[in-house]
């Protein structure tokens, strides 16, 4: 069943890791999640999510064009023009101020892709800064955007009362025996860019496939947002190891599962540096907690 969810909130909070500098162009790839940023004149968001639904092609495919689909991503091998599973709109405020950008995701089963727009108000209208997609093709079962897309809160000391947000996206892919998820963190730069502020592998499983130890390797990593006891924005990267046997296939299968037997757990901190507008590794330990020790 195909279902639309028209959601108008700025708020998600969940789990947040590592880092390369990025160069802000038109297009920029991490890991699988491909990051495009033509900028492109938006009618109002709500519209775009009605004619993504709409039963006429012609105004389907010009909503997946809009969203940043190519001619060739909207079609289906028979020519006909896409239907998405599942829409959603959200809208946060990604930047320092409190404009609440939109942020439309879509899922389509047709291509096997998940995909995600972000616009921001202008004077006159809207305008689309950032198209991100990834050929998920792993992740697709179950509500597949939730993992795909997410908006976290970031604890703000410089303006109490006023509640911001990053964009978090997850991207995965793999072959034979092997399995690797991004996670990708963005946030609005005073320039009007949407820009990457921290990225890492958030899971990688590797598996032996019928070598001496039938065995699968995974490691995880997650990011916790902290304020330091100084008052400094940041955050705590808590990576973890484990190594499931043949015997154990519901390790594998259901992820929740893993995190019985994770061990190995390394924390690493990082601090928030505003000049260079990311996340930047900390060497100096100042958060309030940290999840590797008792």
């Amino acid at each position: 069943m195909r279902t639309v969810l028209l959601l108008c909130v700025g708020l998600f909070a969940l789990p947040v890791t590592s880092q390369a500098k990025e160069t802000i162009g038109a297009f920029d790839e991490v890991g699988y999640l491909a990051v495009q940023r033509d900028v492109v004149d938006w009618p109002l968001p709500q519209s775009i999510v009605s004619d993504l639904r709409s039963d006429r092609e012609d105004k389907r495919l010009n909503a997946l064009h809009l969203l940043g689909v190519t001619d060739r991503q909207a079609h289906q091998a028979d020519g006909k023009v896409i239907f998405p599973d599942q829409v959603e709109l959200n809208y946060a405020a990604l930047g320092g101020d409190d404009t609440q950008q939109a942020i439309l995701a879509v899922k389509t089963t047709d291509r096997q892709l998940t995909l995600a727009a972000v616009a921001t108000p202008t004077g006159t209208g809207w305008k689309r800064i950032a198209f991100f997609s990834c050929w998920c093709k792993y992740d697709l079962g179950g509500d597949s955007l939730a993992t795909f897309i997410q908006v976290h809160s970031i604890p703000l000391t410089v303006l109490p009362g006023m509640e911001h947000f990053e964009l978090v996206l997850h991207a995965s892919g793999g072959g034979t025996g092997l399995y690797t998820q991004n996670e990708a963190h963005f946030r609005m730069a005073q320039d009007g860019t949407l820009r990457r502020v921290l990225s890492f592998v958030s899971r990688l499983v590797s598996c032996s496939n019928g070598g001496p130890d039938h065995s699968c390797s995974i490691e995880k990593r997650w990011f916790y947002p902290q304020t330091s006891d100084i008052g400094e924005q940041g955050g705590v990267l808590v990576e973890a190891r484990d190594k499931v046997a043949d015997s154990e296939p519901a390790e594998f299968y259901v992820r929740d599962l893993e995190n019985r037997n994770l061990h190995q757990l390394v924390c690493t901190q990082f601090n928030w540096d505003a000049q260079k507008f990311r996340y930047q590794q900390s060497k100096q330990w100042t958060a309030h907690t940290d999840p590797c020790r008792p």
